[in-house]
């Protein structure tokens, strides 16, 4: 297997992801996890995120 393929087959694997994790940095929020929407409203207002924008997948949002 070519190194680029190894690489492109790692990073579409969550077989390294060991749990959900929630990230801030600065103005950003970043939510992974099987149920990363659950609460998340509350989330954002209680760190004053009155405003946001959802950035997601079809896939997590299916």
């Amino acid at each position: 297997m070519s190194t680029a393929r190894a690489a492109t087959d790692d990073a579409h694997s969550l077989d390294g992801v060991r749990s959900d994790f929630t990230w801030f940095d600065n103005e950003r929020v970043i939510r992974f996890g099987r149920d990363a929407l659950r609460n998340v409203e509350s989330l954002f207002r209680d760190h004053g995120f009155g405003r946001y924008a959802l950035l997601t997948t079809e896939r997590a949002a299916a």
